[in-house]
């Protein structure tokens, strides 16, 4: 990949875009002026970005301290997949965690449980319900993916699941054990222990 013929270093530890990778890009030198003009039209907008984003974290860990659910993040900080910003949406999405008497009504407040369609006797499963939390849903699934990489009981389960479906429905079946996961560190305030059965 080249950016008015400069090509990406080869060093695999600036292609990050880290402090070091920003310095590295300022050094840049091009053909027409243009190109180092609009690099650092680039990097002026990020730094930006950047500095917003940490401002509003600094933010919002303020307002989890005053209201005491700073230690609420912390749990859940514990539960592979989950970072600081999705722990944060989910105590913000849920607010109370006892409002759900089971980890069905959770799963099913989120959107993580199967619809059916009801004709005389028989019933049929179309998939996941079409009523839920689209933001909590979304995050539960892409924690899966990093959570698969990260608890060993977790990745088992996928491994299985694979074997006899699509990895996109397998995942969805692992974000349901992460619920579960999240329910249960919430609901009896305690960490969660990895272990290498699911």
């Amino acid at each position: 990949m080249n950016y008015y013929g400069q090509p990406l270093p080869e060093n695999c530890e600036l292609l990050h875009w880290s402090n070091k990778f920003i310095t590295h890009l300022k050094t840049l030198e091009f053909a027409y002026e243009i190109g180092k003009e609009q690099l650092e039209n680039y990097l002026d907008e990020l730094l930006i970005l950047r500095k917003r984003k940490l401002e509003i974290l600094q933010s919002l860990k303020g307002y989890l301290q005053k209201y005491n659910l700073y230690n609420k993040i912390k749990l859940l900080l514990t539960v592979p997949g989950i970072s600081y910003i999705t722990a944060t949406t989910l105590l913000t999405e849920i607010a109370d965690i006892h409002r759900f008497k089971s980890t069905d009504r959770f799963a099913s407040y989120i959107g993580l449980v199967p619809s059916t369609k009801s004709s005389g006797e028989k019933e049929k499963v179309i998939g996941l319900s079409v009523q839920f939390n689209r933001y909590l849903r979304q995050l539960l699934v892409e924690a899966s993916w990093v959570a698969v990489r990260n608890d060993p009981a977790l990745a088992l389960s996928f491994t299985k699941y694979s074997e006899k479906m699509c990895k996109q429905k397998a995942i969805i079946k692992i974000a349901r054990k992460l619920l579960n996961r999240i329910y249960h560190v919430l609901k009896n305030d305690k960490e969660y222990v990895c272990s290498v059965i699911a």
